[in-house]
């Protein structure tokens, strides 16, 4: 048997969208049995049920406080919507953000936090678990989004009191990042001085010209004090200085 038939067989019971008999009658008889052997699709369920509770708690407690019993069939449809396709299993939350907006656009009355409180979950376990190779790598320790709510605030106020009332609208922009020196996680709202000193980091050395009042002593203070703040590690050779729009 190939390992191509045998996955074909399996992946869809263990996806939930087949049933053990299935891969009986693609493959041959389980020594097990069938009863058994849909066990397996039992486990991944659970497994998938894991990691979205432990990636998002904030995300699932407001579900549970707004709409009761919708969080189980809610990861059911997300599940059936978006099969795991990564090694890393925490990856099975990327789309999660993204499959709320889209029923919030669909019609259904799901508030925005919902699906901005789970896209920075998400990127929450994206910085945590960072390549340590690349100290300063967008989107790998570092990264930065523009919420139309004020996410960073009410994340924590969440944390401390799950009752804490849904916010107005108010964009924020965030920073969520490991620490360069002791791998904390952190959340960080920056000035604009402080979105021209990652750009730089990032070797973006043409600033837009909103940032062209800002001076050499203005990005070297800025990027100083992110460093200190453990947003960026310490620069190991000189910065370029940056250049300016015609």
């Amino acid at each position: 048997m190939s390992l191509e038939r045998f996955f074909a067989a399996m992946a869809p019971m263990l996806e939930g969208q087949s049933e053990a008999q299935a891969v009986v009658d693609a493959l041959g008889p389980s020594p097990s049995g069938p009863e058994n052997l849909g066990f397996y699709a039992t486990l991944v369920e659970r497994n998938h049920f894991k990691i979205l509770n432990d990636v998002f708690p904030v995300v699932r407690g407001l579900f549970f406080r707004e709409f009761p019993g919708r969080w189980q069939p809610l990861v059911r449809a997300y599940r059936a919507a978006h099969p795991a396709d990564h090694w890393d299993p925490n990856r099975f939350g990327a789309g999660l953000s993204d499959y709320l907006r889209g029923l919030r656009e669909g019609g259904e009355a799901l508030h925005p936090i919902f699906e901005e409180l789970a896209d920075i979950s998400y990127i929450r376990q994206r910085a945590f678990s960072g390549n340590e190779s690349e100290p300063d790598a967008y989107e790998g320790r570092v990264f930065v989004r523009q919420y139309t709510h004020p996410v960073s605030d009410y994340f924590g106020a969440l944390s401390d009191d799950p009752a804490a009332p849904l916010p107005e609208a108010r964009p924020q922009v965030v920073f969520v990042y490991r620490h360069a020196r002791d791998a904390s996680l952190h959340h960080f709202l920056p000035s604009a001085t402080g979105l021209a000193a990652l750009a730089l980091r990032q070797g973006i050395t043409e600033l837009p010209p909103m940032f062209g009042a800002l001076s050499q002593a203005d990005l070297e203070s800025a990027d100083e004090a992110l460093v200190e703040l453990g947003v960026f590690a310490p620069r190991t050779a000189p910065a370029a200085s940056p250049g300016r729009p015609q």
